[in-house]
This record gives C-alpha cells, sequence and structure tokens, in this order.
C-alpha cells in the first residue's frame, strides 16, 4: 500500500510540476502553442536519459532532487527572459536550445527516480495519480494559486508520502535531503516575485496576474500603462490613437450601428469610442473575466456594455443575424489562440452573427509604405480566407492595415465619412475628418492591394490549418540569416546526424527486438497524438492553458487503464503487433475525422477530446505489460525506449509536421512508425 501511494504521490506531483514548467515556458515565447509540444519533447527526453542511464538503490535521492528541480525550474524559465528580445518570435534554435535547457533538471531527476523503482504497478499507480494531479491543477489551482505556490507544496506532499511509504533510509540522509528541499524552496519564494518582472525588462511592473486561461500583466513606461498578454502588448492607456482608429472607421463605414459585438483586448481599450456612436446595444466577449474586469476596470466607462465572460467565436455562433458592426481586435495571430478569430469558420461565424449590410472589421500588422515578405504572406493569406466568406472587402493603408468585409458593396469615400462623422458629432484627437481623405487615398489603397499580390498565392488560413504555425516557421527560417541563428542552424544538424549515426548503429540489433521496436512505436504514435490532440483542442474550444492539465491528465488515465489491463503473458510478442496494428488504424481514423475535432464546441467538445486522449493512452499503456512479458529488457530501459519514441514524435509534430503539413497529415503520420514496427515484427513471429 505504502508503494502504491508513493507511485501515486510521484504522478500527481510530476504531472504538476511539468504543467507548471511548460507554462512557464510557454508565456517564454509569447504563448505560442509549439513551443509547449517542444518543452513536453524535451522534459521527455531528459527522462529517457535518466531512466536509461540513472539507477540508485536509494530512490530517496533522485525523489529529492525532483521536489528541489520543480521551483528552480519555474525561476530559471523567467531567467532566461534575459536571453530574448521582448515581444518577438525568437527562432526555432532559441526555443530548441532553451526547452531543452529548462527542462533538464526536472526530467533528467524523474527519470532516474523512475528507473530505481520502475515496475508494471508503479507504472500503473504513477499514472493514475498523475491524472489526480492534472485534475487538480485544472479545477483547484489553475489561475487561484501562485505556481510557486503550487510547486513547493506538490512537493512537501511528495516527501510525506516517501516517509509514509516506509522505505529504510539512513535518518541524517533523509534529514539532509529534506533540508535540501527546504532551501530551494525557499530560494523559490525569496526570488518568486522578483524574477516576475524580469520578461518586462523594458516597462516597470505593477501588476501581474495569473488566470487559468494564462497570464497578463499591467505595467507602466514612457507615461503609459501597458497590458501585456503573455508578454505581448496588446494595448495601453491612455492611447486616443490607436482606439479611434479601432473604433471609428469600421462604426463610420456603417449607416446606423445599432448593435456592435467587440472581441479582443484592443476593443475593449476603445470602448470609451465606440459608446460615442450611441449604439444601441454594445457587446464585449473575452473568455477570461478577471482579465476583461481588469481592462474595464482602467476606464471611465458608464452603462451601456454588456460583458458576455465566454469564449468570442461561442457567444457570435449562438447569436444569428444579431448585430450591425462586429469589432474582431485581437491584433495578429502570434499563436493559434489568436489565430482562430482569423480563420475561415470564424468568418463564417461572423457572418452568420451580421445582420443584412452589417460589417466585420479587423487589422492585419502593416505599415505605411512598406511590406515586409512576412507581413505580405500574412496579409494575402487572411484576405484570401476573408474573401472566401465575404463578397466584399475593402482596405485601409495604416499602421495597421484595416480590412472591412461585408455581403454588400461597401463606401467609404472620404466625403461620406465625414458627413456621418458630423452627423453623430463626434469629438476626436487623431483622427479626424481632415486626415480621411489621405487615409483613403486611391494610390495608397492602390499600392497596398499590389503589394499584397506579389506575396504570391498563399493558402487558405483554417482551424484544420493554422497559419500561425507556418507563419512562425517562416520567421525562424528568415532568423537563420544571422551568424548567431545560423550557427544555431548548423549545431541542431550535427545533433540530429548524431542521433541518426547513433540509431543506424543499433538498428540491426533493434530488429530481433520486437518490444524496443514496439516501445518506440508506440511512444513515437502515442505523444504524436497527444500534441496533436492538444492542437485540435486549442482550434476548437481557445482555451489550451487552462485545459492543458486536463488533457495530460486523460491521457495519463488511459496509460494506467491500459497497463491494468493488459497483464504480462505468454504471446506477448503477437499482442504488441496487434497494439500497433491497432494504433495505425487509429491515427488513420483519426485524420479522416479531423475536420470534426476542430468544429467540436463547449463541454461536449471537451469531454470527446478528453476521451480521446485517454484512449490514446491506453493503447500506449497497454504495450508496457506484453513488452515487459518478453523478458529481454530490464524495465527500465523498456521505460526510456517509450520515453526516447515519445520525445521524437513530440518534437517532429510540433516544429515540422504541424508547421508545414498541418494537423490532418500529422494525425496520418502518426501511424506510420507503428505499421513499420509491426512489419518488422513479422519475421520474428514466424520463427518456430
Amino acid at each position: 500500500m505504502g508503494q502504491a501511494l508513493l507511485a501515486a504521490a510521484f504522478g500527481a506531483f510530476s504531472l504538476l510540476s511539468q504543467v507548471l514548467v511548460l507554462r512557464e515556458v510557454s508565456f517564454l515565447f509569447l504563448g505560442h502553442e509549439l513551443s509547449l509540444g517542444l518543452a513536453l519533447s524535451g522534459w521527455i527526453l531528459w527522462s529517457g536519459v535518466g531512466s536509461f542511464h540513472f539507477k540508485s538503490r536509494r530512490p530517496l535521492i533522485p525523489l529529492a532532487l525532483c521536489v528541489c528541480s520543480a521551483p528552480l525550474s519555474l525561476l530559471l524559465a523567467r531567467e532566461a527572459s534575459r536571453l530574448l528580445p521582448a515581444g518577438a518570435v525568437p527562432g526555432l534554435f532559441a526555443i530548441l536550445a532553451l526547452s531543452l535547457a529548462l527542462t533538464a533538471p526536472a526530467g533528467l531527476c524523474a527519470g532516474w527516480f523512475c528507473a530505481s523503482v520502475m515496475s508494471v504497478p508503479f507504472y500503473i499507480f504513477e499514472a493514475a495519480g498523475a491524472f489526480a494531479g492534472g485534475a487538480v491543477f485544472t479545477f483547484l489551482l489553475a489561475g487561484k494559486v501562485r505556481p510557486m505556490s503550487a510547486a513547493c507544496a506538490a512537493g512537501a506532499l511528495l516527501l510525506l508520502a516517501e516517509a509514509a511509504a516506509g522505505r529504510r533510509e539512513d535518518r541524517r540522509l533523509r534529514a539532509g535531503l529534506w533540508a535540501l528541499c527546504a532551501a530551494a524552496c525557499a530560494l523559490g519564494f525569496w526570488r518568486d516575485l522578483p524574477s516576475r518582472g524580469l520578461r518586462y525588462a523594458r516597462y516597470a511592473l505593477e501588476r501581474e496576474v495569473e488566470t487559468p486561461y494564462g497570464r497578463f500583466a499591467l505595467a507602466s513606461g514612457g507615461g503609459h500603462t501597458v497590458l501585456l498578454e503573455d508578454g505581448f502588448v496588446s494595448g495601453q492607456v491612455p492611447d486616443p490613437a490607436s482606439s479611434e482608429e479601432t473604433a471609428h472607421l469600421p462604426l463610420l463605414a456603417h449607416p446606423k450601428p445599432k448593435s456592435v459585438f467587440v472581441a479582443g483586448t484592443p476593443g475593449l481599450l476603445a470602448l470609451p469610442e465606440i459608446l460615442k456612436h450611441k449604439p444601441e446595444t454594445l457587446e464585449a466577449a473575452e473568455i477570461d473575466g478577471r482579465k476583461a474586469e481588469t481592462v474595464l476596470g482602467m476606464l471611465s466607462l458608464g452603462r451601456g456594455v454588456l460583458l458576455r465572460e465566454e469564449d468570442p467565436r461561442q457567444a457570435l455562433r449562438s447569436s444569428p443575424g444579431r448585430y450591425d458592426v462586429i469589432l474582431q481586435t485581437v491584433p495578429e495571430p502570434v499563436n493559434a489562440a489568436a489565430n482562430r478569430l482569423f480563420t475561415l469558420e470564424f468568418f463564417r461565424e461572423a457572418k452568420a452573427a451580421l445582420k443584412p449590410g452589417g460589417i466585420l472589421a479587423f487589422t492585419v500588422p502593416s505599415s505605411e509604405n512598406y511590406l515586409s515578405p512576412e507581413e505580405g504572406y500574412l496579409a494575402a493569406c487572411l484576405l484570401k480566407t476573408v474573401r472566401e466568406a465575404f463578397p466584399s472587402v475593402a482596405l485601409v493603408p495604416g499602421r495597421r492595415m484595416l480590412v472591412l468585409a461585408s455581403e454588400k458593396p461597401l463606401d467609404i469615400s472620404p466625403a461620406l465619412l465625414e458627413a456621418r462623422y458630423r452627423a453623430r458629432r463626434l469629438k476626436t484627437t487623431a483622427l479626424v475628418p481632415a486626415a480621411f481623405p489621405i487615409l483613403l487615398h486611391a494610390q495608397r489603397r492602390q499600392w497596398l492591394e499590389q503589394s499584397i499580390e506579389k506575396a504570391g498565392r498563399p493558402s487558405l488560413n483554417s482551424d484544420l490549418d493554422p497559419v500561425s504555425y507556418f507563419i512562425t516557421w517562416r520567421v525562424w527560417l528568415s532568423k537563420f540569416v544571422s551568424p548567431g541563428y545560423l550557427l544555431g542552424a548548423c549545431a541542431s544538424l550535427l545533433l540530429l546526424l548524431w542521433a541518426l549515426g547513433l540509431v543506424l548503429s543499433r538498428w540491426r540489433d533493434w530488429l530481433g527486438e520486437n518490444d524496443l521496436m514496439g516501445l518506440f512505436a508506440m511512444g513515437f504514435w502515442g505523444m504524436t497524438l497527444e500534441v496533436a490532440l492538444m492542437l485540435c483542442a486549442q482550434s476548437a474550444l481557445g482555451a489550451l492553458h487552462w485545459q492543458m492539465g486536463l488533457l495530460f491528465a486523460s491521457f495519463m488515465l488511459g496509460l494506467a487503464l491500459g497497463g491494468a489491463c493488459f497483464k504480462p503473458v505468454r504471446g506477448g510478442a503477437w499482442v504488441l503487433l496487434l497494439l500497433l496494428v491497432s494504433a495505425a488504424a487509429v491515427s488513420a481514423g483519426l485524420a479522416r475525422a479531423a475536420g470534426t475535432l476542430v468544429r467540436l464546441e463547449g463541454a461536449g467538445g471537451l469531454w470527446a477530446l478528453l476521451g480521446l486522449q485517454a484512449g490514446v493512452g491506453a493503447l500506449v499503456g497497454a504495450a508496457f505489460p506484453p513488452a515487459l512479458a518478453l523478458a529481454r529488457h530490464e524495465p527500465s530501459r523498456l521505460y526510456a525506449c517509450d520515453l526516447w519514441g515519445s520525445c521524437l514524435g513530440g518534437a517532429l509534430c510540433a516544429s515540422t509536421l504541424v508547421p508545414l503539413l498541418g494537423l490532418k497529415p500529422a494525425l496520418l503520420i502518426s501511424g506510420l512508425p507503428c505499421l513499420a514496427a509491426a512489419l518488422l515484427c513479422l519475421p520474428s513471429l514466424r520463427r518456430p
């Protein structure tokens, strides 16, 4: 009983610390979801290294180091912000290198401890504990308890579980290790608040708030209060020019905007300007209620704004034919969460929510007289996408390109806009009628159209194939022109060649080892699908940072159930072959249903994705007992092989498959190693 309690406590601690560190790494990279996949792969890689190369007769030593590593990893992730340019998407090498470095301490210690105590019962109870840890984080800790406090409390509970397990350890050793853990936690609490300000080096941090949906901060700089979301500047107060540009041109383009819908933080900051048009109803949708209340608290607003604490897309789906103007003010699809409001599916949902003649407005990164290749490609992609939903699209050049879309032809002549401006008795400081002829000059608009056409033939931006991933890939490649990034690319290539050489040197030995091949392939398959389904959840539901713990927990629950249902029996090779073929079939089925996955909605959609994660985990977990029954390798070696396959699958999915090919091909490709392993296993099964 004591060993089962220890395994469960370790599983809960491991998943909780993993989620906390991965969230911290993601915030370091502007909340980009691909960094989650790469950091998760790094964690698993180091766990495999620790499991394969280390083993201790005194498991308390690696266990105590695990407890120490959690708060220290959080601090290291925050300190790493000194190495990155503020507000910019890092290069691929930077993300790879930092993901590997920041997950190394915790991953190595976790693998070391697992190698010291690994068995089938431990594997099962650890997975069950991880499920409990993920559920506790999602429903009790996320956005309510500081990450440092959660990590230290979970570590203390793990040490208590180890003491209750009744393991015989030297009292002086235990006391010394407990003192080391206490020192690590004390350091974490001491540096917790100061380290939070490091990522906002250009500003003076006033307040940082972590919610279930992400992290936002208020900082001061240049006489303004700046609002940052996941390290990305989303607005500032006062900023009359931006607020007036956000509100007035789209509303002036409509003859009588009685009902207005707003999505995005800049739109919240522009609510005072929107109210100048005296709409009968003004609704703002924001899933993160704490963030919305903080932003509204910065403004002097009376009555007249209805705040809907829900996903903007869900709000539009439930309001057909309701609005005259929809202001989508998220600045750009810097990650998949933001990209959800720039896809073909969103544009169609917005069209359905508009009244006849209604207008959708959004902006795209641009400049007065130059479009970079990345900006040009993004603009071309989004324009091609919005024109699939709206027959009439008008562009307004400026610091940010304004896009207006409607079913009916749009008239945005300077004279008409000025007449409406004066009829509504508007008073503005930056966007005045005298500027309308300049902003809307035909030559400027023609130059903008021609510049976008030079971007080539862009693809459509959809929930299934988000442009944010591919744009990030292009940014990664563009950074290779600098010597530092070129050196990083060469280092990555040498590391890849070394790893391939290591695998090829042992490939002949692996051909006869069904257990190693099978677990490596199942690990690859499971982690590729886990990352791909995680990204599907972001496209469909848009709350990955809150759901991440629950998604990981469901996968671990599946591991526990799969490991418990399949006992080590004779004929394990045939069972392993059946699981490999089943995994490949699941990949084909999920790829075929990919369009349905990204259209899931609400609680029902979340439960469906959780069920899929659990099912994938069950197949992976079921492969471990049959492989162990073959009795060719120690459990720790098999565990390490499974982890290395998982590492390769997650890294390949996040860094290459999804950015270049999309979610559907990634789901399909995940099953190819399982098919290959099944075919390679057949000759040995036919031998007498």
